[in-house]
């Protein structure tokens, strides 16, 4: 048989020559693939890795796991085609409206939805008429019964 350290070049048996295996000593009997090594450096994800991305943010304070591998990522382990700083659900890399307002439904673009906002703008404009419909009347109102006192005060006056 061999003699792993000095015969065995994968001596965990992970799939992972132990030339580029970051855990040699490590979980034996599993094939390292995407599922289970993201970043494929020998060490199981679930149980051995810290920082399954390899992006030097431990897993712990990820707020963006599994970043693609060699992307530039900012304290939170984040890249710029995973962040939302709009919060619209649209990553900034490909948001052309970056900056849309809390709430609006925007397109895949990231661009506020246009149908959407001319529905909105119509019913907007049927409940402004039907206020400035129902003030008319009410302004009408005050002034007939406004004319109606008037006109018993100057009947009844001699």
């Amino acid at each position: 048989g061999c003699h792993d350290q000095l015969e065995d070049i994968d001596d965990d048996n992970d799939g992972i020559d132990d030339d580029n295996d970051s855990c040699l000593q490590g979980l034996l009997d599993w094939i390292s693939s995407s599922a289970t090594d993201f970043d494929s450096d020998g060490c199981q994800d679930l149980t051995e890795d810290d920082d399954d991305d390899n992006d030097e943010v431990l897993d712990f304070n990820d707020a963006c796991l599994f970043t693609k591998i060699g992307e530039i990522v900012d304290t939170a382990g984040c890249s710029n085609w995973q962040k939302d700083d709009d919060g619209d659900g649209v990553n900034n890399a490909d948001d052309l409206c970056p900056s849309t307002i809390s709430g609006i439904r925007v397109t895949e673009n990231g661009c506020p939805d246009l149908i959407l906002l001319d529905e909105m703008s119509n019913e907007a404009s049927e409940g402004n008429n039907l206020l400035a419909i129902t003030l008319f009347s009410l302004s009408i109102l005050v002034i007939i019964i406004a004319l109606i006192i008037y006109v018993r005060n100057t009947k009844s006056q001699p």
